[in-house]
């Protein structure tokens, strides 16, 4: 009878975590759809309409510092508007030399998606405006530095090059944008309901700490607080949009200056598994991918934290 009494709490508990992780899921899921149709749209127009290349035109002179020409700039805000899977689409239509493709690669893994992205880390916790500057900041400093210390002689070309599609008609750029939604949305849908399901799972059964428990040198090392070991985890392995949903609904218990380090972070350095075999995909060395992006997300973080010990030696606290 106990057994029996003890089989049935399970499986309520267990379809409890369903169902919790489930609602909670299609919640972000529904509210990052919203965002990303209307944001993406946007893009599809402001890029049919020929403005975005004359951006990338006035551009030029100050980009060119950091080894991109008119249409490297062209993929670099792609990326910033839309995320790097269009960056990497635009990419393949040009004639882009490996070297040219790393940098290029290492901007937008540090800043794509920038509205969206950054609504989420601000519904974390931080300022917008402070999470937006410094992911441009760091993303064109990245760029500087590697356009100093990259070997000129690199040769080759990205893989998978591609012509560009001739036609520019708006009804044209209005059914790739359209097919695109109906290909990554579902997908989205699937990867954040199940994510958040798993998160729900093992917070239930207390099994969280044995995942971040190993974690914790590399925590240290960059600077976060040990209670971030598993959103860390979430946020290199899923990125921010696809793990916002299980990040949002673990922030609740972590102190503000705990988060706000692991924004700061996160605006550099998230996604290190996903994206970075994206590019790798192309041909580009994995290693010039990450550690510019790990070197500055560390920088970065004990910089603030010495703001954070700054502000309270005079009994400050600091916007967040």
């Amino acid at each position: 009878m106990k057994v029996s009494v003890s089989l049935i709490m399970k499986d309520r508990l267990l379809k409890k975590i369903i169902l919790t992780g489930f609602k909670d899921g299609v919640r972000t899921a529904w509210w990052l759809t919203k965002i990303m149709v209307a944001i993406t749209f946007a893009v599809t127009l402001f890029k049919w309409s020929g403005y975005l290349e004359n951006l990338s035109v006035l551009l030029e002179p100050v980009l060119k510092h950091v080894g991109l020409n008119v249409e490297g700039i062209l993929v670099y805000l792609t990326g910033v508007l839309a995320n790097i899977y269009s960056a990497i689409a635009v990419m393949t239509t040009f004639n882009v030399s490996i070297r040219m493709g790393t940098i290029l690669a290492v901007m937008n893994l540090i800043c794509h998606n920038l509205i969206i992205e950054t609504i989420i880390q601000k519904k974390i916790g931080s300022n917008a405006i402070k999470i937006a500057v410094l992911r441009i900041g760091a993303s064109i400093f990245s760029a500087w530095i590697l356009n100093i210390i990259l070997p000129m002689e690199i040769s080759g070309t990205i893989l998978l090059h591609t012509d560009a599609n001739p036609d520019t008609g708006l009804w044209s750029f209005i059914l790739d944008w359209f097919f695109q939604m109906v290909k990554i949305i579902p997908i989205m849908y699937l990867l954040i309901i199940s994510l958040n399901i798993l998160q729900t799972f093992l917070r239930e059964y207390g099994l969280i700490k044995y995942i971040t428990r190993p974690m914790a040198p590399i925590i240290r090392l960059f600077g976060l607080n040990s209670d971030c070991a598993f959103l860390w985890v979430v946020l290199n392995t899923l990125g921010l949009a696809y793990g916002s949903a299980v990040i949002l609904s673990t922030t609740n218990s972590i102190p503000k200056n705990h988060l706000r380090l692991l924004n700061t972070h996160a605006a550099i350095t998230h996604s290190l598994l996903e994206d970075t075999l994206a590019y790798a995909a192309l041909g580009l060395s994995a290693i010039w991918l990450i550690i510019p992006r790990v070197v500055l997300s560390i920088i970065a973080v004990w910089t603030e934290r010495l703001i954070i010990i700054w502000h309270k030696s005079f009994n400050k606290t600091p916007k967040i």
